[in-house]
């Protein structure tokens, strides 16, 4: 491969801004109560259930300024205090100013950018900084404590190891700015500023991963995980807080490339053939990855694998030099140039280059140190992660103290006069009540009140009984083509009748599966119901959306589901559909052309809420929507394009149908842990936890938004609790009420006999995206070559259509184990449920 040519010299301009952005530094922001969405005019025809109608409803394009307020606070549970990993924030500063920088060329890496405002700080600091230290994002804004004294002027800097130079325009970021917003840019150039100077730098990313921070992790499977250092700041009730955790993420190990792929595959014969399933998991394994050449003594050179060859090492062959006609296999060619003979021939070639195809063989390259592993991980890679970053709460918590008191604070209060406070903050919190659990009236025990968390399924029958027998077959294809629902497990799981627990989670999913029920909320059942269900007809939907890999280009899929027994809320329907790739807003409602050109309405909320219907014969009167998978910067586009399409699909069912909406976001990618105080009850340091159940809706909460936190699971190691968001409520939601509601469906995941973290429908959102990436086969990942830009998903890209008499089932199932494990360890198995007993084992 060609060296990457060098931009053009350039000299190096630093203008002053007319008139710099300035954040006043406030504690709290203001937020007005929002208006409600305006509703939408009336559909021209009206329509059953199981008709189509001919028309479209207008679009809603009304910009969203604010989201839904905070009703109050709640008080429902047993209060108690809580530490947290945030620490106060004092501002003495009366303005930050923010400058916009603009580097021409644009530097291809974001490290020039601060090199070169390194540079001008060292040969100008004095005349234009004051001696004070400004703080640069690495993007485009620049912060400094005052406005910068110069008019325009021309500076020619160089740095050591580049002999460009590179021009830099500094310009205002003059804009009006609502008070939100404001308060919002203030944050922002907090977070920036402490970042930088708690890391004594210029710049400081928001996490940073280092072998410094704790012990390298060894998964055996090519990777290794490192500990990092998280450091953010965040508005809240009690004003800004600095958000410290410690995280940990995959790396790729910087092995010699056949090492990794020996280790990957965990082969010991390296001379073996790869099988089909072998050479596209090397290649997904591979693509993106940054290697170096070891072949050549005089120098080494850099490449970026974008795939593997399609024929072995011994068979590839390439025209050498100017002659097209003159070709020499990579084997005879590595002979000739560079006197290194070959040993691995029947393994494919890296396939790197971006203008021409480069072929590498794999044992003249090494993976560089230090690149992140962006990809899903394994089952196994995933439980060793959790084994080796599983500490119990006062470990993390005296990790996370010795990495505020390394913080240089004394630089904060010096340059911009932020004060960073030595202690994590208590916060109040309560423990709401454990829900009662229903079982089928047969059973030894009809109820169950689960302890901490947990229950069992022992004396007792599924609420709503299934058949008895069924013979079930793990392969992708079941819903797809035959119309079976599936079930996969091991054979080292069933072989033995000894494993109960595992033989009882195998039956509910299977009894779910084929529409029986578990469990259902006893409250359901009592006169007044669950508050804001049992009142009306109700349907709960969850939706998430399932991205390709980093660097992969692929469908991205969206998976919707739908409650369909009200009032028990229960039994979900789902519905998956492909859409362009990391495309996160979800296209739930649209119209399709019939034969006769006439416009008919479709989509994943209309089917579900018809499938609600034809189960209640009512429609629903309140709609209730968890979503996953949103950051704050989209949750004005949620509400504009997703509430949209809720109401149009309402309207598309019946004229003036517009039943009352509330949107939660649900986040679990967040910074936020929660110990246990020291004046808790029952206190110990090696044991103690966060109780399940505990929730927070002040202190570290959003100051006038309606949002809070809820550990409802029991953790193995530290509580990440999980981050509700309510952006939008026409429902009219008291605090007490979604926080109970949403604690009590936490009961109700079919999986397990304990109460999960997140939400069910959002977790089997979750499930039914990745399922339908797994119908894509190969193509699930996404390749690292975009053939073309387009507007419409190619046929391969698209889900399958899953077997009519399977669609009534709810889809909530695990991907399958990829094609060579399935080959494996499939089985088929015969289970007597009433029993729990296997009768049969055999391969398939």
């Amino acid at each position: 491969m060609e060296e990457q040519q060098q931009e053009e010299n350039s000299p190096v301009l630093f203008k002053q801004a007319l008139m710099a952005s300035c954040y006043p530094m406030c504690s709290s922001t203001c937020r007005s109560s929002p208006p409600l969405l305006p509703k939408h005019p009336r559909s021209h025809v009206a329509v059953d259930d199981d008709e189509m109608v001919c028309g479209e409803v207008p679009a809603y394009k009304e910009r969203v300024d604010s989201l839904a307020a905070r009703p109050g606070y709640g008080s429902a549970g047993k209060k108690l205090s809580i530490f947290t990993n945030y620490f106060g924030v004092s501002v003495n500063c009366p303005a930050i100013y923010q400058y916009k920088v603009s580097i021409h060329p644009e530097p291809k890496l974001g490290v020039t950018k601060k090199a070169v405002l390194s540079e001008i700080v060292k040969l100008h600091g004095e005349r234009v900084f004051r001696n004070k230290i400004p703080v640069f994002d690495a993007r485009k804004s620049l912060y400094t404590a005052h406005a910068l004294p110069i008019e325009s002027e021309t500076f020619v800097i160089k740095l050591d190891d580049d002999e460009d130079k590179t021009r830099i325009d500094l310009q205002d970021l003059q804009s009006y700015h609502t008070r939100r917003n404001a308060s919002q840019g203030a944050i922002q150039a907090i977070d920036a500023v402490v970042r930088a100077l708690l890391s004594s730098c210029l710049s400081a990313p928001g996490t940073i991963f280092s072998t410094k921070f704790g012990p390298i992790i060894d998964t055996q499977e090519g990777l290794e995980f490192w500990r990092g250092c998280y450091k953010g700041v965040r508005l809240s009730q009690i004003g800004p807080g600095l958000n410290i955790d410690i995280p940990a993420a995959p790396f790729y190990k910087p092995l010699p490339v056949v090492e990794f792929v020996a280790e990957l595959l965990n082969r010991t014969d390296v001379n073996q053939l790869f099988s089909t399933e072998e050479y596209y998991k090397v290649e997904k394994a591979l693509q993106g990855v940054f290697v170096e050449t070891t072949h050549r003594t005089d120098k080494t050179i850099r490449y970026k694998i974008k795939g593997l060859s399609v024929v072995p090492l011994e068979d590839l062959m390439f025209a050498e030099g100017a002659k097209e006609n003159f070709t020499t296999t990579v084997v005879d060619y590595f002979q000739k140039c560079y006197k290194y003979k070959l040993k691995y021939i029947y393994w494919p070639c890296l396939q790197c280059g971006s203008s021409r195809d480069i072929f590498l063989p794999m044992e003249v390259c090494k993976i560089l140190p230090g690149q992140r592993y962006c990809r899903k991980l394994t089952t196994r890679q995933a439980a060793k992660l959790l084994k080796a970053t599983c500490e119990r709460p006062h470990i993390r918590k005296i990790a996370i103290m010795k990495v505020r008191n390394n913080c240089n604070v004394e630089r904060c209060v010096e340059e911009f006069g932020i004060k960073v406070n030595g202690l994590p903050a208590i916060v109040r919190g309560r423990i709401l009540p454990t829900p009662e659990l229903k079982y089928h009236v047969s059973g030894n025990e009809r109820t169950c009140v689960p302890t901490g968390g947990r229950w069992n399924m022992i004396n007792k029958i599924f609420c709503s009984k299934m058949i008895k027998t069924c013979n079930f077959l793990g392969m992708r294809v079941c819903e797809t083509k035959l119309g079976l629902v599936s079930q996969c497990c091991l054979p080292k799981n069933v072989k033995t009748y000894t494993n109960i627990k595992y033989l009882e989670n195998i039956a509910l999913k299977i009894n779910v599966k084929v529409g029986g029920r578990n469990t259902v909320l006893q409250q359901a059942f009592v006169h007044n119901g669950i508050p804001f269900v049992s009142d009306i007809p109700t349907i709960i939907f969850g939706a998430d959306v399932s991205h390709p890999p980093p660097g992969m280009y692929s469908s991205s899929i969206a998976g919707v589901v739908g409650s369909i027994d009200w009032p028990e809320v229960t039994t979900y329907r789902a519905v998956i559909s492909a859409q362009l790739e990391r495309q996160e807003i979800i296209g739930l409602f649209h119209s399709t052309q019939d034969p006769k050109g006439c416009l008919k309405p479709d989509g994943m909320i209309r089917e579900l809420m018809m499938n609600f219907y034809q189960r209640n014969r009512r429609k629903p009167e309140r709609i209730i929507f968890y979503r996953d998978g949103i950051s704050e910067s989209q949750f004005s586009q949620v509400i504009i394009h997703e509430v949209d399409a809720i109401r149009k699909a309402c309207l598309s069912l019946q004229e003036d149908y517009l039943p009352p909406i509330t949107l939660v976001i649900v986040q679990k990618r967040h910074h936020t842990r929660i110990f246990p105080h020291t004046l808790c009850s029952n206190y110990t340091e090696q044991v103690a936890q966060i109780p399940s159940g505990t929730v927070i809706d002040q202190d570290i909460c959003h100051p006038s938004g309606f949002d809070f936190y809820l550990c409802s699971h029991t953790s193995q190691g530290n509580s990440r609790p999980t981050h509700y968001t309510v952006i939008f409520d026409e429902n009219h939601f008291t605090a007490d009420g979604l926080q109970l509601l949403t604690h009590n469906l936490c009961y109700m995941y079919a999986r397990c006999t304990r109460a999960v973290s997140i939400v069910p429908p959002v977790y089997y959102a979750h499930l039914a995206a990745a399922r339908g990436r797994s119908y894509l086969g190969k193509f699930g990942d996404g390749s690292s070559i975009r053939n073309e830009v387009s507007s419409e998903l190619p046929e391969f890209l698209k889900v399958p259509k899953i077997a009519d008499r399977v669609l009534g089932v709810m889809a909530k199932a695990e991907p399958l184990a990829s094609i060579s494990q399935r080959r494996e360890q499939s089985v088929t198995i015969m289970v007597t449920f009433a029993a729990l007993h296997l009768c049969s084992c055999s391969r398939t």
